[in-house]
């Protein structure tokens, strides 16, 4: 490799700024100031709420609340924008604003797959990925639905990925025949009060689960709410924390029952205090997050909230399966056995 095809990240994301990048592609005066955040219309899936994005220029960190349902930093909003890799990402932002007297080898880090970084631990991993941003101060609060849709409890989705009656019926799961949710699985969604604010469809085709897996209301913040936080009995200390809910389905039938998730592959503020809250100083938490990238990247994420107020266990599903959903309810059961 030569040096001008050198990348150097770490210089790249401590002297470029957010605001930079959105003057870039003039949408930074487009966005209006809410407390800590600017927020406007997504610039990346061009969309037309002008709330759906967030930007935290302190944290130098965007979030999209609508189609993106992700979010990142400097170097992921412009993968995104320009629908290319993070290096060649990185390669855009440094010859847009640094020139190449910046260009130098990429500083090595340890890769957050590896097996050192799957032991118990209470220490964040040299590789952090920065947290997502929090919701503009003014989003919606997910208000309680005044209506539950109408379901059939019984359909080839659940016999395909195993999951037995007694599960769809403790979780309200359902297929849905009609309205936004129609042709879905439709998960319903509760507040840490118990209240119903959302229903998320499933898709089950192909071609949904291409376009569309998981399709939630508009106006929905997912980022306020921990799943299944809200079955948890008072008292308890440990939770397992995963990323989905077939997830969360998969362990409650293994009979791990203290399981929750959040929705995504990284942790809001409001999420991580929704977890410290419940459990309090004393608490621990097991995280078993998915094995790829993503995975890896919400493991950096949640230990670098968590680690500093409450025990914190990293699983390793790789052994067992890709997903936590696809292992065994045995091989479940085995691996959570000395801690729950």
């Amino acid at each position: 490799m030569t040096k001008k095809n050198w990348v150097n990240y770490k210089t790249i994301k401590a002297s470029v700024t957010i605001e930079q990048i959105l003057r870039h592609y003039g949408v930074w005066d487009n966005l209006k100031p809410s407390g800590r955040s600017m927020i406007g219309c997504c610039p990346i899936h061009q969309g037309t709420n002008p709330r759906q994005f967030s930007v935290n220029p302190e944290k130098n960190i965007f979030n999209c609340f609508g189609d993106c349902q992700g979010g990142g930093n400097i170097i992921d909003l412009v993968a995104k924008m320009e629908k290319c890799d993070t290096k060649e990402a990185a390669k855009k932002i440094q010859n847009w604003f640094l020139g190449p007297a910046h260009n130098s080898p990429i500083q090595k880090t340890r890769d957050p797959g590896n097996a050192a970084t799957k032991k118990d631990t209470q220490l964040v991993r040299e590789k952090k990925e920065p947290p997502a941003p929090d919701p503009p101060q003014d989003a919606p609060v997910n208000p309680p639905l005044t209506f539950r849709l109408q379901t059939v409890p019984e359909h080839q989705f659940f016999v395909d990925r195993c999951f037995n009656q007694e599960t769809v019926n403790h979780f309200g799961l359902g297929f849905c025949a009609r309205g936004m949710m129609a042709d879905r699985v439709a998960i319903p969604i509760e507040n840490v009060s118990g209240e119903l604010v959302a229903y998320c469809g499933r898709g089950v085709t192909p071609d949904q689960i291409e376009s569309e897996k998981y399709k939630l209301p508009p106006g929905f913040n997912k980022s306020l709410v921990v799943y299944n936080l809200s079955r948890q009995p008072p008292g308890i200390k440990t939770l397992v924390v995963v990323e989905s809910f077939l997830s969360v389905f998969r362990l409650y039938q293994a009979g791990i029952n203290q399981v929750v998730a959040y929705m995504g592959s990284s942790m809001s503020d409001k999420q991580e205090d929704l977890i410290t809250d419940f459990l309090g100083s004393a608490g621990q938490v097991i995280l078993l997050l998915d094995a790829d990238e993503a995975g890896n990247k919400g493991s950096d994420n949640c230990l670098a909230r968590l680690s500093s107020k409450l025990f914190v266990k990293n699983l390793d599903i790789s052994p067992l399966a890709k997903k936590p959903h696809l292992a065994g309810e045995e091989d479940l059961k085995k691996l959570f056995a000395p801690y729950i």
